[in-house]
């Protein structure tokens, strides 16, 4: 969802002699973590995660509902997860660092970004967190966004997409500027500040760059850029609700195909695509 966003799928790749194949594949062998709470019933857990044990409604106003919240997503993982050594990471000292965020957190939004940050920590793009509000869909899943998402690019947020007609492609954003500051702050320290610890993995750095632009639907940030020609630029862009549908495509310049999930027709094709090569 940052996507920002929005990534729930693992990448593999397949060598052929003339075409290099990325499939973004679902894979129903780790735990997908889908938490739905905020004044409304328990979160909802995938096929994999542990049954409801909360009590039916839980507001996330309260500290003690935040908690309740925190500790049940920590608790799933801890007991469901399918790696116990938890790739090297020290799930204990994880729910200790935090759990006092969650309790302090000022909104359902803080809280979600508390989770977010310490599932991100795993870089197990199989293993996510979401709001009530995003109403996770495989097939049309559905985030927040202000129009563009970017990467981190020798320690850039350089602009890697751009949506068409949207407020940033007006404002004259185009893929490889760098974006410069947030809400009036280098942007450099906004992506510290979404890191889980100084020794960060390239996993943890990506999804930190990939966040900068996170925050509610319906609220606005200014951002600084520079274009090609290191014209510094700023303008307020609004966060709104984005939904798309996973596909196929296919890049015959580049010599790959992108498949963002797995469906039976689209197997079929790329088997006979590859057969026909």
């Amino acid at each position: 969802m940052n996507e920002a966003g929005f990534e729930t799928t693992r990448q593999a790749c397949i060598r052929h002699p003339n075409i290099n194949v990325v499939l973004m594949r679902l894979s129903a062998a780790f735990v997908l973590v889908a938490l739905v709470m905020c004044s409304a019933p328990r979160p909802f857990l995938s096929a994999l995660a542990k049954p409801a044990t909360l009590s039916s409604l839980v507001s996330t106003t309260t500290r003690a509902g935040r908690l309740a919240v925190f500790d049940d997503a920590w608790s799933t993982i801890n007991e469901r997860y399918y790696d116990r050594a938890f790739h090297g990471l020290d799930w204990d000292a994880q729910r200790v660092a935090f759990r006092k965020l969650a309790a302090e957190a000022e909104s359902g939004h803080e809280l979600y970004a508390a989770l977010r940050r310490m599932v991100g920590a795993l870089n197990d793009p199989h293993t996510r967190v979401f709001s009530p509000e995003e109403k996770f869909d495989w097939w049309h899943p559905r985030f927040v966004s202000i129009g563009l998402a970017v990467k981190g690019i020798d320690g850039l947020a350089t602009v890697v997409k751009v949506e068409p007609a949207s407020a940033p492609a007006r404002a004259g954003i185009r893929p490889g500027d760098v974006i410069d500051s947030v809400d009036d702050q280098p942007t450099e320290s906004v992506v510290k500040q979404r890191l889980t610890s100084a020794t960060a993995t390239a996993a943890e750095k990506t999804r930190a760059f990939a966040t900068i632009f996170e925050g509610p639907a319906g609220t606005s940030m200014e951002l600084g850029w520079k274009d090609k020609h290191g014209q510094e630029r700023h303008a307020r862009f609004e966060r709104y609700w984005q939904q798309r549908e996973l596909g196929l495509s296919i890049d015959r310049h580049g010599g790959y195909v992108v498949i963002e999930a797995m469906r039976k027709r689209w197997l079929r094709w790329l088997r006979s695509f590859l057969m026909r090569e």
